[in-house]
């Protein structure tokens, strides 16, 4: 780097996601003696690694390849293979994606490919937390590097650190205003306004739960069998966390926010499926004749 230049020739324009993967440092002073925490740790990080191989991007074209609103558009400017960065260190990820134009397009394709991985796995027992915001990068583009710094991932840092709370990835303001909101017309649609909703809290983002709702009907990524496999894999991670985190306040928040999550899916009914009511997760609270206050219990059979 020419540390002569102008620092407007040096920063360039990044969309940047900060990733955290929750409970880490926990999960690695037990995996000395539990070779299962091990292997969450070790497919978590390997899950974002894979991040920093070109062909995992176009892997991944599919997810925006299935989407109408995206087939109505030129596909060319959703494939971000040649112009995205992964960076892992210890809990933590960074993915920076050049955003000087077609943002909406890059920002439906980082979406979408955050989505699916924190799917998968929260589907394995491992919570992400994490932010995405849009600003001056600094990014080396040695494919060896490691050099990575600007304002923009300091601004998705903070988000990540003082605001997300709970497993999902919240977006800054930054970049909200610079996607089409609000929706005027069905040709403004892009890809990621399925993925992006307003929290109680009032940001805006998606959570681990949201590949379940948006990859529903689309059986060229998940046939039916593979979905509901899926969709009851998460569900008894959730209980499981609700279970095993009963004296621990801060986690368990964050199971009981998922769980509220989860019984929020807008899941379509079909006859593979029973009542909503018996896909939901029950609370503790729920009349049980046998009194029980665990939530494996209240929810066995159902």
């Amino acid at each position: 780097m020419n540390i002569d230049k102008n620092p407007d020739e040096i920063y360039e324009d990044y969309m940047v996601a900060f990733i955290d993967i929750l409970g880490f440092s926990s999960r690695v002073r037990d995996s000395i003696a539990n070779p299962e925490s091990f292997s969450k740790i070790d497919y978590a990080l390997e899950a974002f690694s894979k991040l920093r191989l070109k062909t995992t991007w176009k892997e991944n074209n599919i997810l925006i390849e299935v989407e109408e609103d995206a087939q109505r558009r030129t596909l060319n400017d959703y494939y971000i293979d040649n112009m995205a960065r992964c960076f892992c260190f210890s809990d933590s990820v960074i993915i920076a994606v050049k955003a000087d134009e077609h943002v909406e397009e890059r920002c439906s394709a980082l979406v979408a490919i955050l989505a699916k991985i924190g799917a998968d796995l929260l589907a394995r027992g491992v919570l992400i937390r994490g932010a995405i915001s849009i600003g001056k990068m600094y990014v080396d583009q040695n494919q060896q590097s490691v050099k990575a710094f600007g304002p923009a991932l300091i601004d998705a840092y903070k988000l990540e650190e003082e605001q997300a709370n709970y497993p999902r990835i919240v977006l800054a303001k930054t970049l909200v205003d610079q996607l089409a909101y609000p929706i005027r017309k069905m040709e403004q649609r892009q890809p990621y306004h399925q993925y992006i909703s307003r929290f109680d809290d009032g940001l805006a983002g998606f959570s681990q739960l949201t590949f379940l709702e948006v990859m529903q009907s689309s059986k060229a990524i998940l046939p039916q069998k593979k979905f509901m496999e899926l969709f009851d894999q998460i569900k008894n991670v959730i209980i499981a966390g609700l279970d095993e985190n009963m004296n621990s306040t801060r986690v368990f928040a964050k199971y009981d926010w998922l769980k509220n999550a989860f019984n929020h899916l807008a899941i379509k009914n079909d006859q593979d499926w029973k009542d909503k009511l018996s896909r939901q997760i029950r609370d503790v609270q729920t009349l049980d004749s046998k009194h029980n206050i665990h939530y494996s219990f209240i929810n066995e059979g159902k």
